[in-house]
C-alpha cells in the first residue's frame, strides 16, 4: 500500500495554448488528477518558443488558478528548431566513457556551436546493463553503439526554465516532445513497425519505433495555416517523406501503422487524406482512453485523448523517474 503518491503535471505547449495532464500514482498505475488547457494571447509562442515571457507567465498563473492544480512539479515538453536529434554510431566502450566521446564527437554530426547547446543521449535498443556485458565480451569490441544524440539550445532552454520558476513551478526536466511519444504504443502493436505523428498549431512530430526502440525522430515546423487550403496536404506530404526517407535507409523494414495525434479537426480530415497516400494502417490514436473516460465521468466533460496525448507522457515519464 502507497502511503504517499507521487503527483507530476505534464506541460505541453504551442502557439494557441497550454495543455496539461496531472498524474498520480505509480508508473504501472497512473491516475488522471487533472487536465486541461488555456487559450495563449497572440504571439506569445511563436514556432514552439517562448516569445512574450509576461504573456506566458500569467497564462501559466491563470492554468493553476483555473483548475487549482495541486503540484507545481513540472515535465515541460519541447518542440521546436533548437531542438535538434542525430542517430549516431561510436565504437562500444564502458557505459561511463560514452558521454566524453558524445561531447568530442557532437560537432561531427551537428552543424552548430556545440558549446551552446545542452547534449543529451539515448542508447538504442539495448540497456546500460547489456551494453556493459556486451562491452566486456570481446566478441563485440569491434562493433558499435547505436545512439540518438539529442542537442537542446540553451538559451532557449534557460529561457524556459526562467518563465517557469517566475510563475512559482518547478521544472523536474525537459523532454523533446517528439520522443515522449515511445509511451504510446499500443500494447497490441509493440512487435510491430509504428509511425506516430503529432499536429499543433505550428508543429508537427514524427516519430518511427521498431518494437519500442526510436528510429527516426523528426520536429517540423508548419508554415502553412491551419486555415490554408493545401494545409492537410502539406502534412499529408512531410509525413509521407518521413516515412519514405526511414524506409529507403532501412530497406528490410516497412511501417505497418501509422498513428494520429492532435488537434482532433485536423486529424480526422489528415486521417482521410492519409488513407489515400499511405499503405499502412492508420488509426487516430486515444491512448489510455480508459483512464480518460474515468476521469471526463468525475468532471462532467468530454476530454480528447488525441490532444492531450504529449502532456500525459510527459506526465508518465515524470512518474517513472522516481
Amino acid at each position: 500500500m502507497r502511503l504517499f503518491d507521487k503527483r507530476v503535471v505534464g506541460i505541453d505547449f504551442d502557439s494557441s495554448q497550454i495543455r496539461f495532464v496531472e498524474l498520480k500514482g505509480a508508473p504501472g498505475e497512473p491516475d488522471i488528477q487533472n487536465a486541461g488547457s488555456v487559450i495563449l494571447p497572440e504571439d506569445t509562442v511563436k514556432e514552439g518558443k517562448i516569445n512574450n515571457e509576461e504573456n506566458m507567465k500569467f497564462s501559466l498563473n491563470e492554468l493553476w488558478s483555473k483548475y487549482k492544480i495541486k503540484t507545481k512539479n513540472v515535465i515541460l515538453g519541447i518542440s521546436n528548431s533548437d531542438i535538434i536529434m542525430r542517430f549516431i554510431n561510436i565504437p562500444k566502450v564502458p557505459i561511463d566513457k560514452i558521454s566524453s566521446i558524445i561531447k568530442f564527437q557532437a560537432s561531427d554530426y551537428m552543424p552548430v556551436n556545440i558549446d551552446e547547446f545542452e547534449l543529451d543521449y539515448e542508447l538504442i535498443g539495448k540497456d546500460a546493463k547489456e551494453m556493459n556485458s556486451e562491452y566486456n565480451n570481446s566478441e563485440y569490441n569491434n562493433s558499435e553503439y547505436n545512439i540518438l544524440l539529442v542537442a537542446a539550445r540553451k538559451k532557449m532552454l534557460y529561457e524556459c526554465i526562467n518563465v517557469f520558476n517566475s510563475a512559482g513551478l518547478a521544472v523536474r526536466d525537459i523532454k523533446s516532445s517528439t520522443l515522449v511519444m515511445d509511451k504510446l504504443v499500443p500494447e497490441n502493436f509493440k512487435n510491430s513497425i509504428s509511425a506516430f505523428a503529432n499536429i499543433s498549431s505550428e508543429v508537427c512530430n514524427i516519430l518511427i519505433v521498431n518494437e519500442g526502440n526510436v528510429k527516426f525522430a523528426r520536429t517540423v515546423i508548419l508554415r502553412e495555416s491551419i486555415s490554408t487550403v493545401g494545409y492537410i496536404d502539406y502534412i499529408t506530404e512531410e509525413i509521407r517523406s518521413s516515412i519514405g526517407y526511414f524506409i529507403s535507409q532501412n530497406r528490410d523494414l516497412q511501417v505497418s501503422n501509422v498513428f494520429l495525434l492532435g488537434y482532433n479537426d485536423v486529424i480526422e480530415r489528415l486521417y482521410n487524406s492519409l488513407n489515400d497516400n499511405i499503405y499502412a494502417n492508420i488509426e487516430i490514436l486515444k491512448p489510455y482512453e480508459i483512464l480518460y473516460k474515468q476521469y471526463s465521468l468525475r468532471k462532467n466533460y468530454n476530454y480528447n485523448p488525441a490532444e492531450y496525448a504529449i502532456a500525459f507522457s510527459l506526465a508518465l515519464h515524470g512518474l517513472e523517474a522516481g
